[in-house]
């Protein structure tokens, strides 16, 4: 819950200023943790970890698009 709390704010906090690129990393962000959650199920363990990464490199984009 406190994950999808953070990449809620990024997203918010993207359209509040303006800053399309720091809003469509969020969003890439949550759907690749979203992927991450049904290869979790699937007992998919380095798909698990391959989308989890992917999640955290693009929430990362998104905090440096929205500071610089």
């Amino acid at each position: 819950m406190f994950g999808a709390l953070i990449i809620g704010g990024l997203m918010a906090a993207g359209l509040s200023f303006g800053r399309r690129s720091t809003f469509f990393f969020a969003l890439g962000g949550a759907t690749a943790a979203w992927i991450s959650g049904n290869a979790l199920l699937l007992d998919r363990p380095r798909i698990y970890a391959l989308f989890v990464g992917i999640a955290a490199l693009m929430l990362i984009a998104s905090t440096i698009a929205l500071v610089t």
